[in-house]
Parts: C-alpha cells; structure tokens; sequence
C-alpha cells in the first residue's frame, strides 16, 4: 500500500479526498 501511494501520489489524493467527501456527506444527513 505505502509503496503504491509512493509510486502513484495522485491516487493516495483521490483517496484521501474520496474519504473526506464520504465523512461530509455522513455529517451532512445527520
């Protein structure tokens, strides 16, 4: 995995900001 985030930072990005979208649309129902 720390590899591949390594060799590819674009998708250690896109994965980080899918989390951060998928926490606010959690805060945001409640």
């Amino acid at each position: 995995m720390d590899m591949l985030f390594l060799s590819h930072p674009l998708l250690a990005i896109i994965f980080i900001a899918a989390k951060v979208i998928e926490l606010t649309d959690m805060l945001q129902l409640h």
